[in-house]
């Protein structure tokens, strides 16, 4: 019996990646691959979906996908990736822990979004920390009917970067030390901390569409032709005292891309100690370049000499067997686009240490239960018809076609009851559904102002003292309308008081003696000038620049010289971008 063949998409930015494996001795073997190139994002969701099955029909031309186990990952810029350390928790409450986190950390309602979480422990001795994945489930939707649409019904969604960390643990599972892994792709570049028990990841938008860009604005081209540029003559400039090469264009180009990649060498950085400093992590010792990006000439030589320590290109098939039919040249031009892949077919080999799905279970329920209910009816269908004629022809026909028919109708009984029980299935199925949505919104309503209270954490610059913050209804105490008609919001019961607003009120620094000779120095005036600026850009509170200015709802105390007031109050009236229902 062949073993079955592993079909692992990696769904990029600029690009589609479709590795086919299958298990071998020493894990699996490479069989064949397929990039296919993709358009720019235009931010158009249907071209997008249209663009993305498009490079899957191109990179699967060829392949029986009848047979095929697929799984695909999708962008890491596409999830929303969130690593939490855990309270010590007993074990049966841990996973009721990840939840409340995800709940509070997730910017999205938690029914409108598909999630799944990894659970990483350093040592025995050390806290647990939950690696939590949420993307859109409207966005997941579109991404998984355009590969079932192209190819088959998914086992499994990963996350590129997540599939990344795998491939990396299994080619180099002899080293010990902390890795760094830089994959750069088109729009971002994904810092990747891999360490004994811990895990870390970062997105930077600073990556290949950023070089081509300022390439376009220094040299006047336009993005066709900076494109072009970058991959014909492109490479790292060595600075210092080496001489510029003949080509002038080269040359000037060399300078635009080192001065980008300067850029991702200060994010690199920040990230290396946000690492150490907030994640317990170590310094890494070594980095593994990877990405459409990274084979630009040089680059491995300018984070060497940035970083201090040994760079090199990742080879995504170190353990990997390669099997004989594999075009070997074009797989050496190509390894830096196939670690996701990679990662991703080794879920189905089992073993690995991050192992989230986003896969749309319900989604994927609901056609399953579809699709059995269509086979149902037509096999029904098929069958009314057959005795329909068997019908027309009994008059002519002897005692053995009636006993035929019998036979027939009771075969017929079992499948119409088989019918009916799909149909009370997808019914009970539906209601459930149904029933569930309902609970999840009661359930984050109730965390709406534990978010408004993590968002006013947020925003409070020093400076600023926050000491009381009351609900309102149109700028008026929730506490003062009980009488009046409350504002509603739909599918909410009738009479329930709504609050529209929150009333914040606190104090703000005073002058100091060198603030009153120089206003600019003054952290009160600064403070409450950005903690109202803040509140425009909050994804919770509807306040416009208009709002901020105006006196009727943002009132603030003026110091005077000679006034010794160490601090001064302050009331604003915040609206809420929705509304909270609050108790009758």
């Amino acid at each position: 019996m062949s073993k079955p063949t592993i079909a692992a998409i990696d769904l990029g930015t600029m690009t589609v990646r479709v590795g086919l494996f299958r298990p071998h001795d020493r894990g699996m073997m490479l069989t064949g691959f397929s990039i296919a190139e993709m358009p720019p994002d235009t931010g158009d969701e249907t071209t997008r979906t249209g663009a993305v099955v498009s490079a899957l029909r191109s990179a699967l031309t060829g392949v029986d996908r009848s047979s095929l186990t697929l799984s695909y990952a999708i962008s890491g810029q596409t999830v929303f990736t969130r690593f939490v350390k855990l309270p010590p928790s007993p074990p049966d409450q841990v996973a009721q822990m990840v939840r409340f986190e995800a709940q509070q950390n997730v910017p999205f309602p938690m029914a409108d979004v598909v999630w799944d979480y990894q659970l990483m422990r350093q040592s025995p001795d050390s806290d647990l920390e939950a690696i939590i994945v949420a993307i859109k489930a409207d966005m997941l939707d579109r991404l998984n009917a355009a590969v079932v649409s192209v190819a088959c019904l998914p086992q499994r969604v990963d996350v590129a970067p997540l599939a990344l960390f795998n491939s990396v643990r299994f080619n180099y599972a002899d080293w010990r030390e902390t890795i760094l892994v830089l994959d750069i792709g088109a729009k971002s570049t994904n810092l990747i901390f891999i360490e004994e028990g811990k895990a870390f990841v970062r997105g930077v938008p600073i990556a290949g569409n950023q070089i081509t860009q300022a390439l376009a604005k220094d040299m006047g081209l336009g993005h066709d032709d900076a494109e072009a540029l970058k991959r014909s003559k492109g490479y790292v400039g060595l600075g210092g005292a080496y001489e510029d090469p003949a080509d002038e264009e080269a040359a000037r180009a060399s300078k635009v891309i080192r001065g980008v990649m300067t850029r991702l060498h200060s994010e690199i950085t920040r990230s290396v100690n946000f690492y150490k400093g907030q994640q317990g992590g170590s310094d890494p010792t070594r980095v593994l370049l990877t990405g459409g990006s990274s084979v630009l000439p040089y680059m491995n030589l300018f984070f060497q000499d940035k970083l201090g320590i040994p760079v090199e290109m990742f080879n995504p098939f170190r353990n990997v067997a390669v099997g004989p039919t594999v075009d070997r040249v074009g797989l050496s031009k190509s390894a830096h686009l196939l670690g996701e892949s990679v990662g991703v077919a080794l879920r189905e080999i089992g073993g690995c240490p991050i192992e989230v799905d986003l896969v749309p279970q319900v989604s994927r329920a609901k056609r399953e239960a579809r699709e059995k209910a269509v086979t149902g009816f037509g096999i029904v269908a098929a069958v009314l018809m057959i005795f329909g004629s068997l019908g027309a022809a009994q008059m002519v026909r002897s005692s053995a076609l009636d006993q035929r028919l019998a036979i027939e109708s009771k075969e017929l009984a079992k499948l119409k009851a088989e019918a009916s029980k799909l149909e009370t299935q997808e019914g009970s199925f539906q209601a459930n559904s149904t029933r569930a949505k309902q609970l999840l919104e009661v359930a984050r309503r109730r965390l709406q102002w534990v978010r408004l209270l993590d968002e006013l954490n947020r925003i409070v610059p020093v400076g600023i003292w926050v000491t009381r913050m009351e609900p309102a209804t149109d700028g008026a105490p929730a506490d003062f309308v009980v009488g009046a008609p409350p504002p509603k919001v739909p599918g909410d019961a009738p009479g329930i008081v709504v609050a529209n607003e929150v009333i914040i009120k606190g104090f703000y620094e005073a002058y100091d003696r060198d603030a009153l000779e120089n206003p600019d120095k003054a952290v009160g005036e600064r403070a409450i000038r950005d903690f109202l600026a803040s509140m425009t850009k909050s994804e919770l509170f509807a306040m416009t620049t208009q709002d901020i200015q105006d006196p009727k709802r943002v009132t603030t105390q003026i110091k005077v010289a000679g006034d010794k007031k160490l601090a001064l109050e302050f009331q604003v009236s915040v609206k809420l971008k929705e509304p909270v229902p609050l108790s009758p």
